[in-house]
């Protein structure tokens, strides 16, 4: 592995990102249903308070440039088994809070250099080339197509079949 030095801003906001992506990939990780069995006693002991606030970001999730993306607030894996309190519980979900427009600012920056990139990656390519690369994204999206519309067809078969 080659050894490589990030200057300026673009190296807090790779470590940034990475740090979320591990952080979501760890809440992604809690919400399995293993973790949910495993997990099952902490959360029925959850007041109905935290459920009523998790209903509305279920009803209208919202994707806006001016609005920051809403996490619906969840305990970091494994913090359900350290007998979080309530006081303890508020405090964890104020901070994910206080971060999370910090942390969609440095995605979208993220986003619009990957795009950067991926432009530039592009104009180093001949037309013939160009042209060629949309064809073969067209065919693998129209490939993709036809097997999502086969594995529908495959369950209609299958629960027509069931209910005979």
């Amino acid at each position: 592995m080659k050894n490589f030095t990030l200057r300026g801003g673009l190296g807090v906001l790779l470590a940034c990102t990475l740090a979320c992506q591990g952080y979501l990939w760890a809440q992604k990780e809690s919400d399995s249903p293993k973790s949910k069995a495993e997990s099952g006693k902490a959360k029925s002991a959850e007041s109905s308070k935290s459920k009523s606030k998790a209903a509305p970001e279920k009803a209208a999730p919202e994707k806006s440039a001016d609005k920051p993306k809403t996490v619906k607030p969840r305990l970091p894996q494994y913090y359900s088994k350290l007998g979080i309190d309530e006081k303890q519980r508020e405090a964890i979900y104020k901070l994910q809070a206080d971060y999370q427009e910090e942390i969609s600012k440095l995605e979208e920056q993220l986003k619009a250099l990957k795009e950067k990139r991926d432009g530039e990656i592009l104009e180093v390519l001949t037309a013939a080339q160009q042209k060629k690369l949309e064809e073969l994204k067209q065919e693998a999206k129209d490939k993709s197509k036809e097997k999502a519309a086969e594995e529908k067809t495959t369950e209609k078969t299958e629960e027509k079949a069931s209910d005979a």
